[in-house]
């Protein structure tokens, strides 16, 4: 039978290396500096990736993803307008979807009437609530003989006077929230009546 492995075995020869570097033992206890002499420090993994951590600073919350998410903005069918003076800021934080969706409307199914009916509808209720950030959701139109009719038809509707001077913005949804199936749609706290940049 294999000898049964302790940790007291590392041990076993400690009296011979004792005598072999003649120290002197006295009620059990050994100098501590002459014991450790050649001694090396071995650092856990754990003890080193924190020190990398220090040196490196805090680790990003989101795992990096396998592959680059899609930057709706070089596709083709992406949509966007905005008041002539936003701030270049807030516009590219709209392009990279950095808003909360505070309310989302679903077109799908609708003809374009009643999509129009809803349409007003839901920003006139949004606007009432304080909100400032919604999603429509229309889809892309690839079934459609006509094309997107409904996401073309949207634009219109913004750019009506009663919508218009209550939008600040808006953009194709990011991938993950719809693409160009969605747009996101920035509100205004109070009403005005300036001129939306329409691209795409």
């Amino acid at each position: 039978m294999a000898e049964e492995i302790s940790i007291y075995r590392f041990f076993s020869d400690l009296g011979e290396l004792l005598k072999e570097k003649d120290l002197a033992v006295q009620e059990g206890e050994v100098d501590f500096e002459e014991a450790m002499r050649g001694v090396r420090r071995i650092w856990s993994v754990n003890v080193a990736s924190r020190k990398r951590r220090r040196l490196l600073g805090p680790r990003a919350k989101e795992e990096t993803p396998l592959e680059p998410e899609m930057d709706v903005s070089c596709m083709p069918e992406f949509m966007e307008g905005y008041v002539s003076d936003i701030d270049r800021i807030v516009l590219q934080r709209l392009r990279e979807g950095a808003f909360s969706v505070q309310a989302t409307l679903d077109l799908h199914g609708l003809t374009i009437s009643q999509a129009k009916c809803v349409f007003a509808d839901f920003i006139r209720e949004a606007v009432r609530r304080g909100l400032r950030c919604v999603k429509v959701i229309h889809g892309r139109g690839l079934r459609s003989k006509g094309g997107p009719t409904l996401k073309n038809a949207l634009k219109g509707w913004i750019l009506m006077a009663m919508h218009r001077k209550w939008v600040y913005g808006f953009a194709s949804a990011r991938m993950n929230e719809g693409g160009p199936g969605a747009t996101i749609i920035l509100l205004k706290r109070r009403p005005s009546k300036k001129r939306i940049e329409i691209v795409g």
